[in-house]
Order: structure tokens, then sequence, then C-alpha cells
């Protein structure tokens, strides 16, 4: 095949596996050890470039997991069907309304679903708060009903998937066929942007975004108190409302009374912080509204956007790899005569190595050390075993078209 050939076919085959890369990472669930090496890379990251976790000055925190009720629940047919904890929704109605009236906090992020199997005497006055609200998203799951129409506006996913080799939390997905998530909500609201789909990619403005990301986790809040003392996140009844006094308007001594000034400006979390609702991720476990705050925080910050420069160094080594895979026959005639040649071990070695990276092998750790390297310096990670094993079929089909083609010739 002629030299201008070989070039043509690689950099179409280098745009394919850009494509197909990109596909890849846009997947919803994990492949089957991503979390291991997702792991190992953040080891070597921190070794040589060490984090800087988000303030949480600008978050508050609040914790539902101590302030719940037994409510009884009902089937699809209105069945009783026993009874199930949910959050206390007097408490939760408090709260709102106390940030509804105050409207000096920058977005509410509640994390507290509302399906309708589950009823208080509260819903019509806390669907009608919620509603009435400004800058703040609920969540629901594809498969779940809201309690309420009214909520609908409000919510977007809280989904993520799981395989039968990988069920810990390692991607977060940011869309469902059309729907959007939570995080994403969040973001076009504060930021002005929108997130849209066509076919299978995804823009923000002109940037090429990816629907799927893996989750740096920029803030941290898993511990109740700082190394200074302060709290990290609040209890809802113990320490923003007053649990002595159940009347909607009271706040009696507690510390939305003493310090109003505490919401302000600020993203309100709320969600349960212990217990019920936390999972396991590829650092640590995490509770289930830091995850989606995180996922917010990665929007603003960008991680979202394809990177140019990994771009083009990925089309750099695909391109290396194909010419590499399409001229092997040629370039292992060549090298092995230089390896013979030469009178060095050490060149001998090197020219020898350059053949046995035409291997399953020899592909994965080009593609493990570029992605150490990405990781490091731009944060980024992509697959490694499906491209390597797509590399090296590459080379079998050659290999085959080779072999066939000279029987032929003979």
């Amino acid at each position: 095949m002629p030299r201008r050939s070989r070039i043509i076919i690689s950099i179409f085959l280098s745009i394919g596996f850009l494509v197909f890369s990109y596909w890849v990472t846009n997947l919803r669930f994990p492949i089957s050890g991503e979390k291991t090496i997702l792991t190992k890379l953040e080891l070597i990251h921190d070794y040589f470039c060490p984090r800087e976790n988000e303030s949480i000055d600008s978050v508050l925190f609040v914790n539902v997991a101590y302030d719940k009720e037994l409510r009884p629940i009902v089937d699809e047919y209105g069945t009783p069907s026993g009874k199930t904890q949910i959050t206390n929704r007097q408490k939760l109605l408090r709260l709102l309304q106390y940030l509804r009236k105050s409207n000096d906090y920058k977005f509410i992020l509640l994390d507290v679903f509302f399906e309708n199997d589950v009823q208080t005497e509260w819903d019509e006055e806390l669907y009608a708060t919620i509603e009435s609200m400004k800058r703040i998203v609920i969540p629901r799951h594809s498969d779940a009903v809201l309690a309420d129409n009214r909520l609908a506006q409000k919510a977007g996913l809280a989904d993520y998937l799981v395989t039968f080799s990988e069920s810990d939390f390692v991607k977060y997905p940011y869309y469902c066929d059309t729907a959007k998530s939570v995080p994403i909500k969040m973001y076009e609201e504060v930021s002005g942007r929108s997130v849209e789909k066509h076919g299978i990619f995804f823009t923000d403005g002109w940037h090429l975004v990816r629907s799927s990301i893996v989750l740096t986790f920029d803030l941290r809040a898993n511990e109740t108190y700082a190394d200074n003392g302060d709290k990290i996140w609040n209890n809802l009844g113990m320490d923003l409302l007053d649990d002595t006094i159940p009347e909607l308007n009271a706040l009696g001594d507690s510390l939305l009374y003493k310090q109003p000034e505490m919401t302000r400006g600020k993203y309100i979390v709320i969600g349960s912080f212990h217990g019920d609702d936390t999972h396991t991720t590829y650092l640590e476990e995490m509770a289930g509204a830091v995850i989606i705050f995180n996922a917010f925080i990665s929007l603003l910050n960008g991680h979202h956007i394809v990177s140019a420069t990994l771009a083009s160094v990925l089309f750099i080594v695909f391109f290396l790899l194909s010419y590499l895979t399409i001229s092997r026959k040629r370039l292992k005639d060549l090298l092995k005569e230089l390896a013979e040649s030469s009178h060095k071990k050490s060149i001998r070695t090197l020219l020898r190595g350059l053949i046995w990276m035409c291997s399953w092998m020899g592909y994965s750790l080009l593609l493990t050390i570029m992605c150490i390297v990405t990781y490091i310096t731009l944060g980024e990670a992509y697959d490694i075993f499906i491209t390597a094993t797509l590399f090296y079929l590459f080379n079998l089909s050659i290999t085959l078209y080779d072999k066939i083609h000279k029987k032929i010739r003979i």
C-alpha cells in the first residue's frame, strides 16, 4: 500500500477512534474495572499534583437524616402496604417557607423525593410552596411518578446505572434520553447556558461536551465538623429550627433566628448526610446530595467540556497507532534488519520493543501511559481496555488480510 494511502486511512481511523472514545465516555454505566483504574489514577494525581478542595463557605448543608417520620404507604391500586420512613414534611415546610420569605439564597438543591405512594397532611401547602419558589430543584426517578404535577417543573433526574461487575458510584449521567438531570437544571439556571443534545453529540454553546463524566469531587462534606471546629452541615430540626416549637412561622431559639445571614447568597443543599442515602464512590463513602452538588460544581468548572488539547493528543496517538498497525509488516521487516545490524544492545531492545507495540499489551501499555499523563496534566481520563482491544482486532485483521493476499498472489 502506498505511503499516501496509509496516511489517509490512518487519519480516517483516528477520527473514528476519537468519535468512538467520545461515545464510550458518554456511556451512562461504568465499564468493568473503571473504578480500580480511577482509584489508582487519583492516587498518582494526588502524589504529583494534590487537589485543592472547593471552599464550603458558599454552601449551607442541611441534614435531614435525623428528622424522619413513619408514614403509611399504598400500592398502585391504593391498597395499604405498610409504613415507610420519610423526611418530616412539617419541618421541611417550615424551612422552605422561611427561605421563600427571606429569598436571599443563591440556589436550593432539595434532595428529597416526593412520590405518589406517600401522603401527609402537609403535602398541599408544601407542594404549593415549592411551586412558588424560585431557584430550587428537586430530584425524581425516571421510573417513579411524582406526588403532584406542580412539582414537575422543579424536578430533574437523579439516576445512575451500575453493572453486574461494578455496583459502586463511578460516573454521573447528565442526560437520560431527553430528560435532564438535577445538576443540569441547576447549571442552566445559575449560568444562563444550555446543554443541548444532537444525536450522539452534546454541546454547551459552541463547546462539545460530555453527557456523562467521572466526577473529581471538588467539594467534600462528609465530616460533621471542620478542622476549626465549625459544623460542616447543620441538622434541620436540632440546629436550624427549634424542635420545641411546632408552629410554622416560629423559629424560637434556632440558628436561623440567631444568624439570619447564614443563608444569604449561599447554595443550600438539603439532604440526608448520614445513614440511608450514602453511596460508595471510587474515593470514599459520600452522601447522595453531596454527589449531586459535586456534579453541578463540575459543570460550573467546565469539567464536562471536551478539551481541545486532549482531543489533539488522542488524535496524534490514534494516528500513530493506526499508521504503525497498517505498516506493521513493512516496519517489522525494517526494524528486524536494524535490530540485527545494530551493535548496541539498548538500540536492539528498543527496536524490538517497537515491534512488540503491535500487540494487545503493547497498545494497553501506551494508552495507559498516555492516560496517566493526561489525568495528571488535564484531569482527563479515557477508556483503555476497549480501545486497546479494538486496535488489537484491527491489527489481527491486517495480519489476516496480508496472509490472504499473499496466498492469492501465490
